[in-house]
């Protein structure tokens, strides 16, 4: 809804496991404070939005068990203080966008049960924990030398 771009002060919005419907709204890229972001298992539809690339301060993002679609946006590369990613269990399609490994405070990215393909590129050297089984990804891949924090 419109009125949730005036929330200008939230930090966290927790909505996981309702029964929503629709796709992400694009006023929550106004929510310039927001530090975590959780919608798993909320019927979330549609694609996601770049302009979530615009949620400077986000630390979690969690958009596990729904029905989102389409591409990973490379734009949510730019996410300075990410740490968590989670987009397990949607119908994600095509590459896993090479400027992830531009989240230098990335610790866990969960992008299981999808149908991501491709290779995996390199990812961020912070990294503790890569979930990425049930996809369709191909190729080399890359060595894990520099991941000095994987689990």
């Amino acid at each position: 809804p419109p009125e949730l771009a005036s929330l200008v002060a939230l930090t966290g919005l927790s909505l996981n496991t309702n029964s929503l419907s629709g796709t992400l709204p694009l006023e929550l890229a106004r929510l310039a404070a927001l530090q975590e972001l959780n919608l798993a298992n909320s019927s979330v539809s549609g694609t996601l939005p770049p302009e979530l690339a615009s949620l400077g301060a986000i630390t979690e993002l969690d958009l596990a068990s729904n029905s989102v679609s389409g591409a990973v946006p490379p734009e949510l590369g730019s996410l300075p203080a990410l740490t968590r990613l989670g987009l397990a269990s949607n119908s994600l399609s095509g590459t896993v966008p090479p400027e992830l490994a531009s989240l230098a405070a990335l610790t866990r990215l969960n992008l299981s049960r999808n149908y991501l393909s491709g290779p995996l590129p390199r990812l961020p050297y912070s990294l503790a924990q890569l979930v990425a089984h049930e996809n369709e990804l191909s190729g080399k891949l890359q060595p894990f030398t520099n991941y000095t924090n994987l689990l």
